[in-house]
């Protein structure tokens, strides 16, 4: 049925066309005059579509790169690239990648591009797929990544090795079951037990979504179980180590871990309890781990370090609602949400974090329809006029890097204005394009940068589903019917 039906294809982004409709932005012929002057990095002849790497000055500690979609190829290779050039080479190189991903699974990648005895790809990709939005990690832009960060890391030794870690939240059974098994590899049988005994106040539902729906139901609260047993891992882990190891060492990691992931068993029974009860909006819930899960990693390796060394420096890979301030736009302005861009940058200073967002105009991307529905390949709906991406693919440039830390730059002054910018999650509704996913922001307070490619391609998904080959046009219906 599928096959008879009449797609539209995804049509090509807007080429040198004028810009209309919002007050204060730049339009065709100012785009052209400032397009090519400060700010502009013409794309590589031979890498069209990779526009550049982040502006990082040696200041930066906090390099945040982001991404308008869950399923766009040229934002993760971009990233990639970036992330690899910033991890290898300079006098002092960032430390390791903390990607919008649950601890558990990013602790296998971890040990696979750490080279720790065992861990392969196929078990580190496998990890992602254990939950819905499985092509958000488990895909070829991943997996190219982590086998040339697992060799540049073969030529150093294990306390000099990047590491890539989880940010999110969302595997609250996961992480309690890996709490409970370092303690018992750690010889604390009796902690392993009261871990257990706390986590099943939580657990004993089932996964975070089945646990909101227990608090709704009438179930008590289990904060006080969370908090007790991330206070017991901490004091663990300051104890001892099972089997010791340096910094580095699978023993060292498997210590971080624990906490790391008793911290995310806590912020999630925080995060389902506020999405049940309301208060503080969960969304500020999960962010703030975001940034308590970099600052662990960050502590951990500044305990681990030589004295007087440089604090370690971060990269991290999310969505641009994370990273680009959000006081910038208007989740901050009308929903009083925070992100854990716009935290680092109250916490650090506008000179050591740098965030820079990527934008796409027309393509495909990898997306579901719905909640926990199939991935499918879908065409991108041409930018809404007074967007960001209108504008900027008014440009008829394929592909480029508008550095804006200078707010006196020409291209800082052109985007100086408020207007739309899209984001697509793991789920795209091109029918309700405009409430769906568009949102309000000034460009040049919510990053330092933004890369933009005019035209973009679905991420590679591993393994490749069932029907991948079919591209669904944006007002398709037969993918929602599919889910």
């Amino acid at each position: 049925r599928r096959r008879g039906r009449a797609r539209r294809r995804g049509r090509g982004a807007p080429r040198g066309r004028r810009h209309g409709g919002v007050p204060g932005v730049a339009r065709g012929g100012e785009l052209e005059a400032w397009a090519g002057g400060p700010g502009f990095e013409p794309p590589r002849r031979r890498q069209r579509q990779r526009a550049g790497a982040p502006p990082c000055s040696p200041q930066t500690e906090f390099c945040l790169i982001g991404e308008a979609t869950h399923g766009t190829h040229e934002f993760y290779q971009l990233r990639a690239d970036a992330s690899l050039a910033l991890l290898t080479s300079g006098a002092s190189p960032f430390a390791a990648v903390l990607i919008e991903a649950d601890w558990p699974a990013a602790a296998r990648l971890n040990a696979y591009v750490r080279g720790h005895p065992g861990a392969t790809l196929d078990a580190a990709l496998a990890g992602f797929r254990s939950r819905f939005a499985e092509w958000m990690w488990s895909n070829q832009e991943l997996a190219s990544f982590a086998e040339r960060l697992r060799a540049f890391n073969a030529t150093l030794p294990d306390a000099e090795r990047r590491g890539v870690y989880g940010l999110d939240i969302y595997a609250l059974q996961a992480s309690a079951d890996a709490v409970v098994a370092h303690l018992e590899a750690a010889g604390d049988v009796a902690g392993a037990r009261a871990a257990r005994r706390r986590f099943s106040c939580i657990t004993r539902w089932g996964g975070g979504a089945d646990y909101a729906r227990a608090l709704a139901a009438g179930a008590p609260p289990c904060r006080d179980e969370a908090v007790n047993a991330l206070v017991a891992t901490m004091r663990s882990a300051a104890a001892a180590q099972p089997g010791g190891g340096g910094p580095g060492s699978p023993a060292a990691e498997a210590t971080l871990s624990a906490v790391a992931n008793a911290r995310a068993v806590a912020s999630a029974e925080s995060y389902y309890r506020a999405m049940v009860f309301g208060g503080e909006p969960a969304w500020n819930i999960r962010d703030s781990a975001f940034l308590d899960a970099a600052l662990l990693v960050r502590k951990t390796m500044a305990d681990a370090a030589a004295p007087g060394a440089p604090p370690p420096r971060l990269i991290l890979w999310a969505h641009n609602s994370h990273l680009g301030n959000a006081a910038a736009t208007s989740m901050g302005a009308l929903r009083g949400e925070h992100n854990v861009g716009q935290l680092l940058v109250e916490a650090f200073g506008r000179r050591k974090v740098c965030a820079v967002g990527q934008l796409t105009a027309a393509g495909t991307v990898a997306c579901a329809s719905s909640w926990g529905g199939r991935v499918w390949r879908r065409a991108v709906r041409p930018p809404l006029e007074g967007s960001y991406e209108a504008l900027l693919a008014a440009s008829g440039r394929p592909s480029f890097t508008l550095d804006l830390r200078d707010p006196a730059s020409a291209a800082a002054t052109a985007l100086a204005a408020p207007a739309l910018q899209r984001a697509i999650g793991v789920q795209y509704r091109p029918k309700t394009e405009r409430p769906s996913h568009y949102f309000s922001a000034r460009l040049v307070d919510q990053f330092s940068a933004v890369v933009f490619f005019a035209e973009s391609r679905a991420v590679d998904p591993v393994p490749v589903p069932a029907g991948w080959g079919t591209v669904l046009g944006y007002d398709d219906d037969s993918g929602a019917e599919s889910d």
